[in-house]
C-alpha cells in the first residue's frame, strides 16, 4: 500500500511502499531532501501512484481547494484521502462524489470546511467517511512540546537574543522586511 503525507512547511506529499517513500514538495531544498525518499516532480505524479494521500499543509490562497475533483480523479481507484490539516484544502462536494462513486474507497477527516459541521452535513453521514474532532495532532509528545518549546524559545532568546525555533524569521528564504 502507498501512503502519502504533506509536509507542514509547504505543499508536499509523500508516498510510502513498504520501506520506500516518494514525496512532492516544490519548496524543499534538494540539499535537505530526506535520505531514502524519492522526489516526485509534480503533485499529479504523486497522486497518480498513491493509495493513501494524507494532507499536512497550511491553508493559503494557493492551497485553498487543492484537492478538487481533478486531483481526486487522478488518484488510483480504491485509494483513500486523509485530511488532518485544514478543511478548506478539500472540495467537499468533489470528495463526496469520489467516495460515493467508489473512485475513493473512503476518507478520514480530522478537519472540515465548517467546524463544527451542521447536523445535516453529508460528510457526517457517509458510511465510508470517518470524522474525528480536529485533534489528530494530540499526543503525549505534542502536549509536552506545546508547553516546552515556547518556554525553551523564551529562555534562548533571553540568553542569546535569538529563539531556538523562530516562528517568524526575516532571514528565511523569500521573506523580506
Amino acid at each position: 500500500m502507498r501512503a502519502s503525507s504533506r509536509w507542514p512547511s509547504s505543499v508536499a506529499a509523500a508516498t510510502m511502499v513498504s520501506s520506500s517513500a516518494a514525496a512532492y514538495d516544490p519548496h524543499a531544498d534538494h540539499a535537505h531532501w530526506p535520505a531514502g525518499v524519492e522526489r516526485c516532480e509534480t503533485l499529479d505524479a504523486l497522486a497518480a501512484t498513491t493509495d493513501v494521500l494524507s494532507l499536512h499543509l497550511p491553508l493559503t490562497p494557493a492551497t485553498h481547494g487543492l484537492v478538487d475533483a481533478g486531483l481526486l480523479n487522478r488518484m488510483p481507484r480504491g485509494s483513500f484521502l486523509v485530511n488532518v490539516a485544514r478543511g478548506e484544502l478539500v472540495d467537499p462536494e468533489a470528495l463526496l462524489e469520489a467516495v460515493t462513486s467508489g473512485r475513493l474507497a473512503g476518507a478520514a477527516l480530522d478537519v472540515l470546511p465548517v467546524e463544527p459541521p451542521p447536523a445535516d452535513d453529508p460528510l457526517r453521514r457517509h458510511p465510508r467517511i470517518r470524522l474525528s474532532p480536529h485533534c489528530a495532532y494530540l499526543s503525549d509528545a505534542s502536549r509536552r512540546a506545546y508547553v516546552c518549546e515556547p518556554a525553551e524559545n523564551v529562555i534562548a532568546w533571553h540568553r542569546t537574543g535569538r529563539p531556538l525555533n523562530p516562528v517568524v524569521d526575516p532571514t528565511a528564504r523569500g521573506v523580506h522586511p
